[in-house]
């Protein structure tokens, strides 16, 4: 197992939004304890519990967020939608990878990386995008 540190949530990672950054922590901790079931030999039915938080969070979420674009009239919002329907499908076939191997920590270590390119790539970078394009609007638009 390659050694991958946990995410320590910093200021620096909000995108101006609490309500959005309190989501955001989820993500965060899903991420943490993908580590600690790499960390400890986990069971197999924790990554399942932690698949099923991950499924959770984007139904609520993604939801939420594009709603939240579309009332902002945010102009890059069917390319933000994209990226949501992918990692929905990258989560499924996760899920379906589950039922049909017992290999779970090859599974943590897919969701590790994906989890963490979805942090960088996503997270801080295209969420932080929609939220300055809001501070720029004179309506006022809330999560």
């Amino acid at each position: 197992m390659e050694n991958t540190e946990k995410i320590n949530w910093e200021p620096e990672y909000s995108i101006g939004n609490l309500n959005i950054d309190n989501d955001h922590r989820i993500i965060v901790d899903a991420y943490n304890d993908i580590v600690d079931i790499l960390e400890q030999n986990g069971s197999r039915l924790k990554l399942v519990e932690v698949l099923s938080v991950m499924t959770d969070y984007v139904q609520r979420h993604f939801k939420r967020e594009e709603l939240y674009m579309k009332a902002m009239n945010y102009p890059r919002f069917e390319e933000h939608k994209k990226m949501h329907r992918d990692y929905i499908v990258n989560v499924a076939m996760l899920n379906n990878e589950m039922m049909t191997t017992w290999k779970h920590l090859d599974i943590a270590t897919q969701l590790i990386h994906f989890l963490k390119g979805w942090w960088i790539d996503h997270i801080l970078k295209k969420d932080t995008e929609y939220e300055k394009f809001k501070e720029s609007l004179s309506k006022d638009v809330n999560y």
